[in-house]
């Protein structure tokens, strides 16, 4: 039996958001940071977000030290796995879960931030 559970926070980003920037991160194993959550969210390590996210508001490169940008091209096969759009639609945090589960194989995934404020 393993002793810690791998957490998965996911953080959207609705304005009850901000709380995490005063979190102790620690316990989470990934930190993923849905669109503009990267910018309450300095301890992430996966920035996902869709082909429609403009570009203007994506972290410039000083900005993600070896954090992984997740696209199209990564979620979405991963998503497919799980029976794609037709059964999760559009919504990134949904997206976002799915691929969680599907890259980073979670026993827990917590949200915040997802609530489509």
């Amino acid at each position: 039996m393993k002793s810690k559970l791998k957490i998965v926070l996911i953080v959207g980003s609705a304005p009850d958001a901000r709380r995490v920037s005063d979190w102790e991160m620690s316990c989470f194993a990934h930190r993923v940071v849905i669109n503009n959550a990267w910018q309450v969210c300095d301890t992430w390590d996966h920035l996902i977000y869709p082909e429609d996210f403009p570009a203007d508001r994506h972290p410039l490169a000083n900005q993600t030290g070896g954090k992984q940008l997740i696209t199209a091209a990564e979620f979405v096969p991963v998503q497919n796995r799980f029976g794609g759009f037709v059964y999760a639609g559009g919504t990134m945090a949904f997206t976002a879960g799915y691929w969680a589960l599907g890259a980073l194989k979670p026993d827990l995934i917590a949200y915040v931030g997802c609530d489509m404020v």
